[in-house]
């Protein structure tokens, strides 16, 4: 997961994978675009435990 915030020019990745809520399944991930997204929840990750976000893509 990548984001771009335009307000400042920033741009960063988040080195996990990409879980398919439907097939509960791994995507598999060549390339990609820029889409707009929702964050529905954060949880911090903890020594030896690892953290989550979980969020959809906001269609037009």
């Amino acid at each position: 997961m990548s984001y771009y915030e335009p307000s400042t020019n920033k741009f960063a990745a988040l080195g996990h994978g990409i879980i398919d809520i439907d097939t509960d399944e791994l995507i598999n991930i060549s390339s990609g675009e820029l889409v707009t997204s929702k964050i529905s929840s954060i949880v911090k990750g903890k020594e030896g435990i690892p953290g989550e976000i979980k969020g959809s893509i906001v269609r037009r």
